[in-house]
């Protein structure tokens, strides 16, 4: 277990959230970067989680992969799969021309989906003490 490294990933995790919260409520709200945002959340809470119990993982950006790995150790991982799903494609192409393709729902739905992330992992682990 790595407590501190936890939870520096952890603090970045809660900034994106956070920045993600801000940008949806910008006028006009700026979708991508929402997006962005909660996928990398999402994507930083669970490598928190990998980090506090000491699981190695790749450096990857792929939520469906690191949340197989959390599974292995523990099995409620498994009801997160649709979230890291719907949250995965927004770590990159999103961020570029020409890939503006996400909606005001979209990004709506990946705010639900980092919060739900992030809400179980704060309750399966003490990251937060």
């Amino acid at each position: 277990m790595q407590p501190e490294e936890a939870r520096e990933w952890w603090k970045k995790a809660q900034t994106d959230l956070t920045s993600a919260f801000v940008l949806i409520e910008h006028n006009p709200p700026i979708i991508e970067t929402t997006c962005f945002h909660c996928q990398q959340a999402a994507e930083k809470a669970i490598k928190a989680y990998l980090i506090w119990q000491g699981i190695p993982f790749q450096k990857i950006h792929n939520l469906s992969y690191l949340i197989d790995l959390c599974s292995i150790h523990d099995k409620r991982f498994e009801e997160l799969h649709a979230d890291a799903e719907t949250l995965t494609p927004y770590a990159i192409n999103i961020r570029y021309p020409g890939e503006n393709w996400a909606s005001a729902e979209d990004a709506k739905g990946a705010l639900r989906a980092a919060e739900k992330i992030i809400g179980c992992i704060a309750t399966w682990i003490p990251i937060e003490q």
